[in-house]
């Protein structure tokens, strides 16, 4: 497989004389020996363009604070199962999730619910919330996000 083949990633190093890459992602274990092309391939890690910037706390609460406004003003509408399961779809396939925290990081917003309070209360993600949409192609992120296409929009 030639490395032209393999997705883009910033973490990945020049192809080594064992035909392992090197890898820097801090989230990866990997020995000394490097990474072969099917763990790039599946790396749930992979990084396609400059590092997005990890959003604050304040920051992620503000954005997932806005979204649950807007859901609760318009009534709490939910997304049907395949919508949710698209939404998922999606998200799990972008470079910008982190399949790890199960979040966005150009939002920071979970995407699945979250139940609290010992299951009284709810807190929904947004994959379960039809306010919401995918961040790609805001303003506060970098190219080449900014000019993507949202991978998913709101339904109500």
């Amino acid at each position: 497989m030639n490395q032209k083949d393999l997705p883009i990633c910033a973490h990945r190093g020049e192809r080594m004389a064992n035909d392992k890459f090197p890898c820097r992602s801090s989230k990866l274990i990997v020995s000394g020996e490097g990474v072969s092309d099917d763990i790039c391939l599946i790396c749930p890690y992979v990084n396609q363009g400059e590092p997005i910037e990890e959003r604050s706390f304040s920051q992620k609460a503000a954005t997932f604070t806005n979204a649950l406004m807007r859901w609760l003003a318009a009534g709490r509408p939910r997304t049907t199962p395949e919508q949710r399961a698209d939404r998922e779809g999606l998200c799990r396939a972008c470079p910008l999730f982190d399949g790890v925290k199960i979040a966005c990081k150009a939002c920071g917003c979970p995407g699945n619910t979250e139940s609290m309070a010992f299951g009284l209360v709810e807190k929904p993600g947004k994959w379960d919330m039809a306010t919401e949409r995918c961040p790609l192609g805001t303003d506060r992120l970098h190219e080449p996000y900014r000019s993507m296409p949202p991978r998913w929009l709101e339904t109500v």
